[in-house]
């Protein structure tokens, strides 16, 4: 397959020499997602899960696919401390916390926003109380 460079002199990172795929047109800055997209038109799957053999066409589905054999589940409900794998099962799961216990969903969009930094961060999560208390005091006694 050929690649057709369009070069540019713009600072902006954007408009520097983009690589078109030659099959459907689509654009990239980095010949890594190129080369990595080039697999989808025709069939190559070099990326082998060194667990059970299975094979992708780009690092990324690899990656996903890895979670899967990864026992630690590391997006935990600061709510219930149940874990998961993936953002978007913590995210569905905290909508049943807004559906089915009255949980605020600012409260549940700032939990998952939470979840996700503390995880790039790799710290532990820590639960949090969604309880209402009548007074400040019953709240530190609490």
């Amino acid at each position: 397959m050929q690649e057709d460079y369009s070069p540019s002199l713009s600072s902006n990172p954007m408009q520097r020499k983009m690589l078109t795929c030659s099959e459907c047109g689509k654009q990239f800055t980095s010949h890594a997602n190129h080369r990595d997209h080039l697999n989808i038109h025709n069939g190559s799957r070099p990326f082998n899960c060194e667990v059970c053999g299975k094979q992708f066409k780009n690092s990324g589905s690899k990656s996903n696919h890895m979670r899967l054999h990864d026992p630690e589940k590391k997006f935990v409900c600061q709510i219930c401390l149940k874990s998961f794998r993936w953002t978007s099962s913590l995210k569905a799961h905290l909508d049943s916390h807004v559906r089915n216990n009255g949980l605020a969903p600012d409260i549940a969009h700032a939990i998952l926003k939470k979840e996700i930094a503390r995880h790039r961060k790799r710290q532990p999560a820590k639960p949090i109380c969604v309880q209402t208390a009548q007074s400040n005091a019953c709240v530190n006694n609490h």
